[in-house]
């Protein structure tokens, strides 16, 4: 692993804070019997996963809708997208008619 790509957790630099990237271990307060841990990446993994996001086929994001597509369910334009989307031609109601008014 890289030191690029460690990490040590655990640790405080002589004047309280959590280290950083940039203290020095002379400026850490370390302790006899004190616990730190290592995170990281080995290069090997990093490589693997992108090579597999290279290979994966490309991502359509469905979230976004064009302009184009909104007269696609526009009822108006086109009757049949209450039998494809059923649930759209009915109006909005309440969740229950037994509800009683939050006052």
């Amino acid at each position: 692993m890289l030191p690029k790509r460690q990490k040590l957790m655990g640790l405080k630099s002589s004047n309280g804070k959590p280290a950083t990237d940039d203290t020095l271990v002379s400026d850490l307060v370390i302790k006899e019997g004190m616990k730190v841990m290592l995170l990281g990446t080995p290069e090997e993994v990093i490589e693997a996963t992108n090579q597999q996001a290279a290979a994966a086929s490309e991502v359509h994001d469905d979230f976004q809708i064009a302009e184009d597509d909104f007269a696609a369910l526009d009822p108006a334009q086109d009757p049949d997208v209450l039998v494809r989307c059923p649930d759209r031609s009915q109006p909005m109601r309440a969740v229950s008619d037994n509800t009683t008014p939050v006052s």
